[in-house]
């Protein structure tokens, strides 16, 4: 598509976008006229999709200029793709994480010893190593943190967690790694990295766990009980948004 071809359809997408802006803004208005009325949340979500929307509108792509085809030289801007893409990616994580589940259906969950607050408890697993696969990082991390010998399942979710400070972004996979008796003595753990673990059920889990933690588990319980296998970004929506 030449540079004039992409002319209207950018036109009538800045449109699109400054007509959305008005509408939230009006939104918006009616909400702060009818606080007493409004909920938080509600206000909220606008107010933040109007922050989104002036983001866009302040600093626009322009596709005429953003990039250029591979086979289109003198176009201006950068090719799509260069062989650079696939020798210097970003760097990013990826992790295999197990759900290990009592016969009772309650969740294993790891205390680690380097973490505070609801940051302590999570599933079982880690990082994988360069060139390891995710399920077979799963499957050792398994054994590592919990003596357990077992081989992951199907795959219940992946959920993209983006950077955070100086923890790179990456996905983790989570995997169905089976039912156990529950036998405390089984589970062997490194002092130096666990410092517990708990059984627990759905419910006494969203108070004992980060709520992205608490997102990432429930939908791998919903995959398991026939709901969808979901991707997951970030961190979960509010309630009512």
């Amino acid at each position: 598509m030449s540079r004039v071809e992409l002319t209207a359809p950018l036109d009538r997408a800045t449109t699109m976008l400054h007509g959305a802006l008005l509408e939230i803004r009006q939104v918006s208005a009616l909400l702060e006229s009818e606080a007493e009325n409004a909920t938080l949340s509600r206000r909220e979500v606008c107010l933040r999709e109007l922050e989104d929307l002036q983001r866009v509108l302040a600093n626009p792509i322009d596709p005429r200029t953003a990039y250029a085809h591979p086979h289109a030289p003198g176009e201006g801007g950068r090719p799509m793709h260069t062989n650079d893409d696939f020798t210097n990616p970003p760097p990013r994580r990826a992790a295999g994480l197990a759900l290990i589940r009592s016969t009772d259906g309650r969740v294993l969950l790891v205390e680690k010893a380097y973490k505070t607050g609801r940051e302590r408890f999570g599933l079982v697993g880690g990082s994988a190593k360069p060139g390891e696969p995710a399920a077979i990082a799963c499957q050792r991390e398994v054994f590592e943190e919990t003596g357990l010998s077992l081989v992951p399942g199907v795959v219940l979710n992946i959920h993209y967690m983006p950077a955070n400070g100086d923890v790179k972004e990456g996905h983790n996979v989570i995997f169905n790694c089976g039912m156990f008796e529950i036998d405390e003595e089984k589970l062997i753990l490194p002092p130096d990295e666990l410092s517990g673990f708990r059984w627990v059920t759905r419910d006494e889990m969203e108070d004992l766990v980060a709520p992205y933690q608490a997102w990432r588990i429930g939908a791998a319980l919903d995959a398991l009980a026939g709901g969808p296998v979901v991707y997951l970004v970030g961190h979960p929506p509010t309630s009512e948004s």
